[in-house]
């Protein structure tokens, strides 16, 4: 499972891609047509924990990930050339949450924001708004993050 943790280690978010009966990828179809069942966690002070189980069967476009993975090294790489970070978002197609990062004005720190959409965290149930966070993570903690990304996408389709 893929961990992100905060500069305070009292949030964590994890996301696990899964090879189960929904994962659906060809080589030779187009990134966006290639789905990758995940799990996810969002842990706040051990307390409150936001998931989407396998019962859930969300799914990451193979083309989610990948941008996933382009813009948090263009944060990371940004923020190490000095260079202001403007807002970065990313979102999977499927809306689960989306995600930005942007300037947090300390060194190696970046600002994470993440809102889930209650709406398909809750089946429905609870509908028309989302929660969200802000937190601070080190360009470090990011950089695991994006690398064991990676290993689990390699792992799972053979390519990035």
């Amino acid at each position: 499972m893929v961990k992100l943790t905060n500069r305070e280690n009292n949030i964590v978010m994890e996301i696990n891609l899964i090879k189960d009966e929904r994962f659906d990828v060809e080589a030779d179809r187009p990134d966006f047509e290639n789905w990758i069942p995940f799990t996810f966690d969002f842990t706040v002070e051990e307390k409150e924990i936001y998931s989407y189980t396998e019962e859930h069967g969300a799914t990451f476009s193979a083309e989610d990930i990948k941008f996933m993975i382009t813009r948090f090294e263009r944060a990371i790489e940004d923020k190490s050339k000095g260079i202001e970070l403007k807002r970065i978002g990313w979102a999977p197609i499927e809306m689960y949450f989306n995600m930005e990062l942007y300037e947090s004005y300390e060194q190696n720190e970046i600002c994470f924001e993440i809102w889930i959409t209650v709406g398909t965290l809750t089946d429905g149930k609870s509908q028309g708004y989302n929660r969200g966070f802000e937190f601070f993570v080190t360009t470090e903690a990011l950089k695991s993050f994006v690398d064991e990304m990676k290993k689990e996408l390699e792992v799972l389709v053979g390519r990035i």
